[in-house]
């Protein structure tokens, strides 16, 4: 016998211990939950499966808040107009020359290519690792095994965000003329405007049917996609763009853009390692740069007119922003 002095019950009584220690510590792994879903670039695995979007319930298949790490993936921001994508666009660029992040490479999107789809998704799979694209084009569905393609975005109170389109395109902003940007569709269209959005929506005839149904399909047309149901604007075309905005990594608001540029940390943390100190060193400075230069109150029956007219944009707007506050929360920003 190797310890004949100890005696059998005090060895059966240290296994029994050491038994019951091993069945703890295998169910403590077994049982406990880390707090976030976790993308690693690197190896394209999934490494945890805590949801923390919408009711809490594992987040079955989606990109929606899920934590990527790494540097190796591209990001396209499709943007909608006047929600400010500009401001973040430009925030990239100073991050990347202040913080020497040249793993960022950031591009300007060829707006001629979204008159050809098979074009445009070409060049969005074709981009570069690290790439960081920002412009208006539809939502379409990128399937690359060598980098982690994720889609951003951000919305606007709809009714706010149509009256800054509207007079931004007459007055421009502080880095743009007057009218300057004014090509929709590769056509000058603002001899169409009228002089305010009021007279615009009460006459019904050329600024009504160009202008203002152009801006009324915006955020659709960016957020529903390529599909043929978005052609139309209709509940049909809204369940989609719902559905694919559980594919999106966030999408934030214009009115909160401190907490986009946070949660893009969060998402986004090897990519945008320390963006938000940089963001707070020169937010006074861009704040204001991309903003309408003038813009004329509309009448209350404009404003009763835009509520029902866009009540299907609002709806998609209310959806978005309530999972957008969960995930704040959930991230502690």
């Amino acid at each position: 016998m190797l310890y004949p002095s100890v005696s059998k019950n005090v060895l059966y009584a240290l296994a029994a211990c050491l038994f019951l220690t091993n069945v703890m510590i295998f169910r403590n792994m077994v049982t406990q939950k880390p707090n976030r879903n976790i993308v690693d670039v690197s190896t394209r695995n999934f490494l945890s499966n805590d949801s923390i979007i919408e009711s809490g319930l594992p987040n079955s298949g989606t990109q929606y808040g899920k934590i990527v790490r790494g540097t190796d993936v591209v990001i396209l921001y499709n943007a909608v107009p006047k929600t400010g994508s500009r401001t973040f666009e430009y925030m990239v660029r100073e991050y990347k020359a202040r913080r020497n992040r040249n793993h960022i490479k950031p591009h300007a999107f060829p707006q001629n290519l979204t008159n050809d789809i098979p074009k445009m998704e070409t060049f969005l799979s074709s981009l570069e690792n690290g790439s960081f694209v920002r412009g208006h084009f539809p939502y379409t569905t990128i399937n690359r095994t060598d980098t982690h393609v994720v889609y951003i975005n951000s919305v606007r109170e709809p009714i706010q965000r149509i009256i800054s389109n509207y007079y931004f395109d007459i007055f421009g902003d502080k880095v743009n003329g007057d009218g300057e940007l004014i090509h929709h569709n590769g056509q000058d269209d603002l001899h169409y405007h009228e002089k305010t959005i009021d007279e615009c929506i009460s006459k019904q005839a050329e600024c009504f049917n160009y202008v203002y149904q152009y801006y009324k399909r915006q955020t659709f047309y960016i957020l529903c996609g390529t599909d043929p149901v978005c052609r139309s604007y209709d509940r049909k075309s809204l369940e989609v763009a719902k559905r694919n905005v559980d594919t999106y990594l966030f999408i934030g608001e214009a009115k909160t853009f401190d907490k986009m540029i946070a949660v893009s940390q969060e998402l986004l943390p090897d990519y945008f390692l320390d963006f938000v100190t940089v963001f707070n060193k020169t937010k006074q400075r861009v704040s204001k740069r991309f903003h309408t230069s003038r813009k004329i109150s509309p009448t209350k029956s404009t404003v009763e007119f835009l509520k029902k007219d866009l009540h299907l944009e609002i709806e998609l707007y209310e959806y978005i922003m309530h999972k957008f506050r969960r995930l704040q929360e959930s991230l502690g920003v």
